[in-house]
């Protein structure tokens, strides 16, 4: 039996001894950690000197300053997954006066035993909120987040509310998987057609609950209304020609509370002769039967 070639014996050899591990490049998500809780002025050399005693730092990405914002998030990008991992150790771990929140990056913290914050929440929430897309149109928005994300279910595009018909700067995106939201998340602060895109996960807010109960509030009253009108309607014909809503109405009146009074009319505007009396309760529909 021949034997094999030295360097196809080598090869072979190497592919056994080849680590399980995944690199950065093939994986940089699994490999980045995200930071909380990062000092305001702190740079990013500092955050790479502190972790750096857990493996090979690829990146440190920290990203602008939210406005009146006194503590900054930042991702560590580590060469191993092991490595990420091992970075955990500086979860609730004190950073020049500050105390650091430390996680792999796209992991909900409640997998951990904490709560998610707002920048994690793409993990478990299909909906995302999106800034800095300059003037494109909804429809264009749309299709670049479908394309790079994943399938977009709906886009909201909230109108300013002294300017109707003018849109607030920012949309709601909902897609059809929790992952493509977390896509979504990862876009944030990337370049689109020299615009700067803004990304987070969308939470409603207070504002946005008020409005949602006030508008159940009004379609609960209209669907009661409209119910009132039907439930304790009697139907009326064989009146005199002439007969207003208004008499008709008079007429019915000692039988008790009238809700509505309604003359069907034809195409040409012409009445029906016929009439429907709306009434508060059902004992209220037995009266006089006869219009002299």
């Amino acid at each position: 039996m021949p034997k094999k070639d030295d360097s196809q014996a080598k090869g072979s050899k190497r592919k056994r001894e080849e680590p399980e591990e995944e690199t950065a490049a093939s994986s940089k998500k699994a490999c980045k950690v995200y930071l909380q809780g990062v000092p305001r002025l702190c740079q990013a050399a500092t955050i790479k000197e502190r972790f750096a005693k857990y493996g090979s730092v690829l990146d440190v990405e920290i990203p602008a300053i939210r406005r009146n914002k006194t503590k900054r998030i930042a991702f560590v990008t580590f060469a191993k997954k092991s490595e990420a991992k091992a970075a955990l150790e500086e979860d609730e771990a004190e950073f020049e006066g500050s105390t650091l929140k430390v996680q792999l990056s796209g992991v909900p913290k409640s997998s951990v035993g904490s709560l998610p914050s707002a920048e994690e929440a793409a993990a478990t929430s299909t909906k995302v909120f999106v800034a800095g897309f300059g003037s494109r149109s909804a429809d264009e928005v749309s299709a670049y987040f479908s394309k790079k994300c994943g399938s977009v279910q709906s886009l909201t595009m909230p109108e300013s509310a002294k300017t109707k018909g003018r849109s607030r700067g920012f949309v709601i995106l909902e897609f059809s998987k929790k992952a493509h939201a977390a896509a979504a998340v990862e876009l944030n602060e990337t370049k689109w057609k020299g615009q700067t895109l803004a990304v987070k996960s969308y939470t409603s807010s207070a504002t946005d609950e008020k409005v949602k109960k006030k508008a159940a509030a009004k379609k609960s009253a209209r669907e009661k209304r409209e119910q009132a009108k039907h439930e304790f309607r009697v139907f009326i014909q064989g009146f005199p020609k002439g007969v207003s809503e208004k008499s008709l109405k008079e007429h019915f009146e000692p039988c008790g509370e009238i809700r509505q009074v309604t003359m069907p009319k034809k195409k040409d505007g012409a009445l029906r002769g016929v009439a429907f009396v709306s009434f508060a309760s059902k004992d209220q529909r037995h009266g006089p039967s006869m219009i002299g």
